[in-house]
């Protein structure tokens, strides 16, 4: 079930990639946001590369041991870096 914070969007730069599946695309993405807050982003994404700008929407959950991540139902990317 999703809470009173649905629907939002964020737009980071990937600092680091926790987790990526080959098999599926899931990723857990570390990022900051403009404003320079860190965010961890859980959803899918083919191809993730630290350095790109992307834009998640979808929602904030409370992971019971990793705390708040934004659960994105559509990631996009913004801007890729070419060299990662």
């Amino acid at each position: 079930m999703k809470n009173a914070l649905s629907n939002k969007s964020i737009i980071l730069s990937i600092e680091k990639i926790i987790f990526h599946s080959e098999d599926n695309d899931g990723v857990v993405l570390s990022g900051k946001e403009s404003n320079g807050k860190t965010r961890q982003v859980v959803g899918t994404l083919t191809d993730p590369r630290i350095g790109s700008i992307i834009k998640a929407t979808g929602f904030w959950k409370r992971h019971d041991r990793y705390g708040w991540q934004f659960k994105a139902e559509d990631i996009a990317v913004l801007s890729q870096d070419p060299v990662n």
